[in-house]
């Protein structure tokens, strides 16, 4: 038993606090800008789909002529066409190939691009440089800060302070103009001409095979928008200096966007007289009261101390927090 239970020790995962800039890199790269992947993802899978999709739409094939296409291919894979699905699969395994070529005249077997430049490539590379940007910049910004400790008030404030600076509001506009010249490029590669006798047809398939996408990209999209940020004060040194408690599930799972909101309840039970979730938040629970005074809430008259709150109304509002955090908990 005693081998064991030193084995298992061994290959026990490192706390966050053993590899605070791996924890860091990690939290920031996956869980922090998901929606930015998602974002690129959904944007790619759209492009490459709507294309292939109109593609086949204004190409006139015949089923005879299938197999002239397939006569340019190596003997060892050279066969005759017996269906269309063949076809399709072709179509769209060359606007996945045509979407990572460097070649800006791509010419596939099947798949001869309109426009006479390969915009796939260009809008593809495009996106991805963009959503690269967004993360590179804001990990450059971190670091450079001094900030790459996840544990610390220095990471939050950095990363929250990066999302009001101008250079994110230019990446998060780009991105969205991305997504319309996206749509004009698959037009362009495509051929598509929208006819008002085939725009409804059109319409329907994209809402069967690509409404998924789009739902995704949209919601992504959204949720760069920096809508929303703490009520506390995190830009004095204060805040910065302060520690908290995060495990590995806080840094695959738990933005700090979440992490705030649920600081803001802590500091508001904490009013409350209720302090085992801001104690719980804390490496050092003994500072509890010093975070009370630091993160002072902006708006704070909405939050009734238990040491002043005398009024009925604000003993309801406190009763109230503390139903709520019972239900969460």
């Amino acid at each position: 038993m005693g081998f064991l239970g030193a084995s298992m020790a061994m290959c026990a995962l490192p706390g966050v606090n053993d590899v605070p800039i791996f924890a860091t890199v990690v939290h920031l790269v996956l869980s922090e800008w998901l929606p930015i992947w998602l974002f690129y993802f959904a944007n790619y899978t759209l492009m490459t789909e709507t294309t292939s999709y109109l593609y086949l739409w204004y190409t006139d094939v015949e089923l005879s002529d299938l197999s002239d296409w397939m006569a340019t291919l190596s003997s060892k894979d050279a066969k005759r066409v017996e269906n269309l699905g063949e076809y399709v699969f072709c179509v769209q395994n060359e606007m996945n190939i045509a979407s990572w070529s460097f070649d800006l005249s791509y010419k596939g077997n099947c798949v001869s691009l309109r426009g006479g430049y390969n915009l796939l490539a260009v809008a593809n590379y495009i996106s991805l440089l963009l959503c690269c940007g967004v993360v590179v910049s804001s990990l450059c910004l971190i670091l450079w800060n001094d900030g790459s400790d996840i544990c610390t008030g220095k990471y939050l404030a950095t990363k929250w302070r990066y999302e009001k600076t101008r250079l994110f509001h230019c990446l998060a506009v780009m991105l969205l103009v991305l997504v319309v010249a996206g749509f004009l490029v698959t037009a362009i590669v495509s051929g598509a001409t929208l006819k008002s006798q085939t725009f409804g047809q059109l319409f329907e398939a994209w809402f069967f095979y690509g409404s998924l996408e789009t739902i995704v990209l949209l919601c992504s999209a959204y949720a760069l928008l920096p809508s929303w940020s703490p009520r506390f004060d995190y830009g004095g040194e204060d805040f910065q200096r302060l520690r908290f408690r995060r495990t590995w599930r806080h840094v695959f799972w738990i933005s700090s966007q979440e992490f705030a909101r649920d600081l803001e309840e802590a500091i508001l039970l904490a009013g409350c007289g209720k302090w085992k979730r801001l104690r719980e938040a804390l490496e050092d629970p003994d500072q509890a009261e010093e975070v009370l005074q630091i993160c002072r809430l902006l708006d704070e008259e909405v939050c009734p101390s238990s040491a002043t709150s005398t009024d009925a109304s604000e003993a309801s509002d406190c009763e109230d927090l503390q139903q709520r955090s019972a239900l969460a908990t």
